[in-house]
């Protein structure tokens, strides 16, 4: 279950962290609206927790997370699955795909090398980017291999018992919307960590995302809605290298795109209502 860092042994609900902005936020103005802001929050979720809102629209955050893995934007898909979707949220310089590169590969490369390093982080934004609306929300984004028993002070030496670890997502977020961002974000972040923790051969731990400003556009109204609570990467797919992970994320996306049933790839679980 999702936790917050103020209440870190409690876990949570969507309606727990929209209440919580709209509650304890300061009132804060934008380009595109009145927000209630808390700052430096950090929320903890299972990888492929899903935050279940009416009006979300599942698809369409599914085939944004495929063009992520898949290196690149195609705004001409997200038009045709979900022609009424607000498409000035989704452009080239908002994306994520064409900044990853072959960073995932990399983290591969390195964390095989060397399992325990704390260097294998993925860069989201640049300097390139200035001080404009050009920046990405999301600045950076770590992984952490590690015991599955790491967090109980216990520990595997041995040097082959890959399957006995996990491997721990850390985002950075410089601003974090709530109602429109977070939804979609998490499935982003869990995708890239699950087919990259495939490529290591381990399982795939915690997602922990950590934003500067999390916050809620007042004029969007929340109400929950129940639906699977999980998705994960069928356990059946093995992927060796990121270029044909690629590959393998871009043909998700056209079937998504147009109504192919993907269950043999993506599995969605549980309920949480």
């Amino acid at each position: 279950m999702s936790q917050f860092q103020n209440s870190i042994h409690t876990p949570v609900n969507y309606s727990d962290i929209i209440k919580f902005i709209m509650e304890e936020g300061q009132a804060v103005s934008s380009r595109y609206g009145e927000t209630r802001e808390v700052l430096d929050q950090r929320i903890m979720f299972e990888s492929g927790e899903l935050m279940q809102r009416k009006g979300w629209n599942t698809k369409l955050a599914l085939l944004e997370a495929f063009q992520v893995v898949g290196g690149y934007f195609d705004a001409e898909q997200i038009k045709k699955l979900a022609p009424k979707a607000r498409h000035e949220l989704f452009t080239y310089e908002m994306s994520y795909g064409p900044r990853l590169g072959d960073q995932p590969q990399q983290v591969v490369d390195l964390l095989e090398r060397d399992w325990q390093s704390r260097q294998a982080v993925i860069y989201i934004g640049s300097q390139a980017d200035g001080m404009t609306n050009a920046q990405p929300c999301t600045t950076s984004i770590q992984f952490l291999l590690r015991d599955s028993n790491y967090n109980h002070g216990k520990g595997h030496t041995d040097p082959m018992s890959w399957n006995l670890r996990e491997l721990h997502c850390f985002v950075s977020m410089r601003s974090w919307d709530a109602y429109l961002g977070l939804p979609n974000d998490i499935m982003v972040f869990a995708l890239i960590q699950q087919v990259i923790a495939r490529m290591l051969r381990v399982t795939s731990g915690r997602l922990h995302v950590r934003a500067g400003s999390l916050h809620h556009y007042v004029k969007n109204t929340f109400e929950p809605r129940t639906g699977p609570n999980r998705f994960l990467v069928h356990p059946y797919l093995k992927f060796s290298e990121w270029k044909t992970t690629q590959e393998w994320a871009r043909r998700m996306a056209e079937y998504v795109t147009n109504g192919i049933n993907i269950d043999d790839h993506i599995v969605f679980m549980g309920d949480n209502s």
